[in-house]
């Protein structure tokens, strides 16, 4: 069982359930319906097989460097027609161009920042936070809204908190555990937080973007070195090997996917070809 501990910066719970416009995942709710059976090692989750065959359309056509030191985690930003992330060596989060240039610097600090995502309706930055444990909302201007603390999720380690991406559609949130059974969870507008899927095929999972265009949910995989498919529902649709190690951040924009690496600190761009076999 994990629990939540919301420590609210500014004008209180109620405003901070108003700011995140139902759409934030936890509220007061979610310490009485936390259910048991959330570790790993449960196998009453759901657990889904990976296909047998492979996506061979996505291609990946060029990499731009990435003017961030150990990127982790991107997120779309269809206003400004950039993309969000986060540093691991600096703890910072920062504004890029498509190309990989850095646009902007926000003032906010973390402690161990993995994953990012924004709500562009709401204006909003969501930040988790791997070692702390925690998920904390800015925004643009990297102004602490608030933030919660989250306790038996594996944080301290690699099995803790990894990423996060939004699903504006529903007003709900996935959020990612790394290691130790990679799972995605799901929280709705009134606090509620489930275990959506367990990714046990994965070695690992880095990041997750869910594209509203298309339906999709994307996942990528550092050391299983794939990108995969999954409806919201959990079922996986398809996986495809990127090739590339130490994929830390993945944003889908209709037929193009962007996957961010921390060890180069390299950003590569896929292009969605029918019947290319990928690289």
């Amino acid at each position: 069982m994990f629990f939540v501990i919301p420590r609210v910066k500014s004008g209180g719970f109620v405003r901070a359930l108003r700011l995140a416009g139902g759409a934030l995942l936890i509220g007061m709710g979610i310490l009485a319906t936390l259910s048991a059976g959330c570790g790993g090692d449960d196998n009453s989750n759901p657990v889904n097989e990976e296909p047998a065959v492979e996506d061979t359309g996505w291609v990946s056509d060029t990499s731009y460097t990435l003017d961030v030191d150990e990127p982790s985690g991107l997120a779309w930003d269809p206003t400004r027609c950039a993309l969000w992330t986060v540093s691991d060596q600096t703890r910072r989060v920062y504004l890029v161009s498509l190309e990989g240039e850095k646009l902007r610097t926000l003032p906010w600090v973390g402690h161990d920042p993995e994953g990012i995502a924004y709500n562009d309706s709401l204006g909003m930055l969501y930040v988790v936070d791997e070692a702390a444990g925690s998920l904390t909302a800015l925004d643009t201007n990297g102004v602490v809204q608030y933030e919660y603390s989250f306790t038996g999720v594996g944080e301290g380690g690699n099995d803790g908190l990894e990423g996060i991406t939004c699903l504006p559609d529903s007003g709900k949130m996935l959020v990612l555990r790394e290691d130790n059974w990679p799972t995605l969870y799901v929280v709705n507008s009134t606090g509620n937080i489930e275990i959506l899927v367990n990714m046990r095929y994965a070695d690992d999972i880095s990041g997750a973007d869910y594209d509203p265009t298309t339906g999709r949910l994307w996942v990528v995989s550092d050391q299983s070195k794939k990108v995969y498919w999954l409806t919201l529902e959990g079922t996986l649709v398809a996986s495809w090997r990127i090739g590339i190690s130490s994929g830390e951040g993945i944003v889908a924009i209709g037929d193009t996917l962007y996957i961010a690496t921390d060890n180069t600190e390299k950003l590569y761009r896929y292009i969605y070809h029918p019947g290319i076999v990928a690289e």
